[in-house]
């Protein structure tokens, strides 16, 4: 599947690709009135979301970043605006009830941790929408991978597989995340796309069953 385009955090001057989350969902572009069809291969929902903090030190979803083409069925009130070249609903600030953590990335593949390489990696902590604390886990992730076999590291890899082997390829990646993250992430992005596990792999095996 060709990578999907993920959805944005900004923090400190500076855009992160968000990576993973749990303890709940975050937003969608429906949650607006908005409905969109498929830009491209790349862009599946037609959207994506940037996030950022307000002045309450709450996550809020600041804008929508339209890169498809929007269905005659929205109802909202927003307008677009025109910004380097692209098209955004602003000023939506809404906020997200989360509470949980939000993985966000200089990278939109957790796949470069593989390499060890030095990029950044904070973790979001959330109770009820609030901000409670940012920590910066890229260095303790990189060095548990350091300290860890590399011939571990699982690949994502569907080719030749029955539909049960892949599944349990996919649940074998999301159990490595949790040996290099500080905790298990219901939703995670790997390699290509986000893998909504307990949703994605329900119905996975519903189709096998």
């Amino acid at each position: 599947m060709t990578a999907q385009m993920p959805d944005f955090f900004e923090y400190q001057d500076k855009n992160y690709c968000i990576v993973g989350w749990t303890g709940g969902k975050l937003a969608t572009a429906q949650d607006f009135g908005m409905r969109f069809l498929s830009g491209s291969t790349a862009d599946r929902r037609g959207y994506c979301l940037w996030y950022g903090i307000n002045n309450d030190n709450m996550l809020i979803v600041k804008s929508v970043e339209i890169r498809g083409e929007e269905q005659e069925s929205s109802q909202h009130n927003y307008q677009q605006v025109k910004r380097e070249n692209r098209l955004f609903y602003e000023n939506i600030n809404h906020i997200v009830p989360l509470t949980g953590y939000v993985l966000m990335s200089e990278h939109m593949k957790l796949s470069h941790l593989y390499d060890k390489s030095p990029y950044e990696l904070f973790e979001i902590e959330i109770e009820h929408g609030k901000i409670v604390a940012i920590h910066d886990i890229g260095e303790a992730t990189r060095q548990r991978l350091k300290d860890g076999d590399s011939s571990e590291i699982p690949l994502l890899d569907s080719s030749g597989k029955t539909p049960e082997e892949a599944i349990q390829n996919l649940e074998t990646m999301w159990n490595f995340t949790a040996t290099i993250l500080p905790r298990r992430y219901d939703y995670i992005y790997i390699i290509a796309l986000y893998f909504r596990f307990k949703e994605y792999i329900a119905i996975e095996r519903s189709k096998i069953s």
